[in-house]
């Protein structure tokens, strides 16, 4: 059979064969010219503004890389409607954001269904597909199965917010946070703070816990008693949601027992948290607020009783009669008090008169000089207090700084204790 019996013969086959050396050269070419997301999105103008969010989370390489991947790209007007200004954002804080739009795996829109679809966030998204693709109720396919080598991208016309994480969840995902976190679990602080709180923490880096155990002395956090790295840790916890414009100067109770971090602000604006300066503020949790401070909190760890021995200005003569008349162990209790603690020489000043006083007189006058609750200096207001003396008040002057007849002394107020606070004064008061 020659060349053209062959011809008449088989004239199908010669057409199928061509037909698949043409389809396969088309293929061929087409997966030449696709290019990965990062490449495909920056030679759209529509998402110029997502290519520079990328740019800035550090994100291109990842979605250049091996995949694949299902992008939903928001437009830029749909940044521009969000209120999303990059440039005030970190990439820590642009990281989520973006990865709740990356699925993995291809899906193109017709794969879609109505539920639920995991991003690389590790948060879910939900989906409806009666009328189009929707995400979220909200963020709708415009422009969908946009192929790139390594992935398909759909363009929509609204951002997808991601659900705040958790406290714990934001610090997890931080890697400067990384120590706290091991900290909280050590402490079985975890569940706490995914309660729903609300929640304010001040977060040390691993930095400032560094620095905590070279101070101790440590090598590690295994180092600490449980109860200590608890209580240090639950010093770092405001029971309420306190953004940095919420704060003021003065005293913030923690979760420790109600002690008090004192908060300063400066003329400059410039905040601290007792002796920690804030290198982030208002990252927010879903249940509260953080925010990351260069040191630890080192909380007191002596009841009100315990600082007075040996404080300055010296109260000997107070603790004494506190012991004679048994009032140190009530004053030892969980309270909280705060104590008008007349210096010694304000009782060597009425030392004749406490010469000849029974307990039961002495421990009136020590009553009087005790309030229940723990008010610092820069929550006195002028009026009147309850004291632990049954029907007896204290008249406060805050213009004056006195408490009745006695000078509150300036430089030895809010001697803080575990279950209270002390306030130094002149003069004993007598009810």
């Amino acid at each position: 059979m020659n060349a053209m019996e062959a011809h008449m013969r088989f004239p199908l086959l010669q057409h199928f064969l061509f037909i698949l050396a043409a389809a396969g050269l088309a293929i061929g070419c087409s997966g030449e010219d696709e290019g990965n997301i990062a490449s495909t999105a920056s030679a759209d103008p529509r998402l110029t503004t997502l290519v520079t969010a990328l740019e800035n989370a550090d994100l291109v390489d990842t979605l250049a890389g091996p995949g694949t991947f299902t992008v939903l790209a928001p437009t830029n007007q749909a940044f521009t409607d969000a209120g999303i200004d990059l440039a005030s954002l970190s990439a820590d804080e642009l990281r989520p954001i973006l990865l709740y739009h990356v699925i993995a795996g291809e899906q193109y829109a017709s794969d879609f269904a109505a539920g639920t679809v995991e991003t690389l966030s590790g948060q879910g998204l939900t989906v409806s597909v009666d009328d189009g693709v929707v995400f979220n109720g909200s963020a709708r396919v415009i422009d969908a199965d946009i192929r790139a080598g390594n992935g398909v991208i759909h363009v929509i016309d609204t951002v997808l917010i991601p659900p705040a994480p958790s406290i714990v969840e934001l610090a997890a995902s931080r890697e400067d946070l990384s120590t706290l976190v091991a900290a909280i679990e050590r402490a079985d602080l975890v569940t706490t703070l995914e309660g729903e709180g609300p929640f304010t923490v001040l977060a040390p880096t691993n930095d400032a816990f560094n620095d905590l155990l070279q101070e101790l002395g440590s090598t590690s956090l295994e180092d600490l008693p449980v109860t200590d790295l608890t209580n240090i840790l639950l010093y770092h916890v405001f029971p309420a949601a306190i953004s940095a414009a919420d704060l003021f100067p003065g005293y913030v109770p923690t979760a420790n027992r109600s002690i008090a971090v004192r908060v300063a602000i400066d003329d400059a604006g410039d905040v601290l948290f007792d002796e920690a300066s804030p290198l982030q503020t208002d990252l927010q949790a879903s249940n509260g607020w953080v925010h990351v401070v260069d040191r630890v909190l080192t909380p007191v760890t002596q009841t009100i009783v315990e600082l007075a021995v040996g404080a300055a200005p010296e109260f000997e003569n107070l603790v004494s009669a506190l012991q004679k008349t048994g009032l140190d162990k009530a004053l030892s209790a969980d309270g909280p008090f705060t104590v008008f603690a007349p210096t010694d020489a304000a009782f060597d000043a009425i030392s004749s008169t406490t010469a000849t006083l029974t307990v039961t007189e002495l421990t009136d006058i020590l009553k009087y000089h005790v309030v229940p609750g723990r008010i610092f200096s820069s929550d006195l207001a002028t009026g009147t207090v309850e004291t632990l003396l049954t029907g007896e008040t204290l008249t406060i002057d805050v213009d004056a700084l006195t408490v009745n007849s006695a000078q509150l002394i300036g430089n030895s107020l809010d001697i803080q204790g575990t279950n209270g606070v002390i306030h130094a004064i002149d003069k004993v008061l007598i009810p």
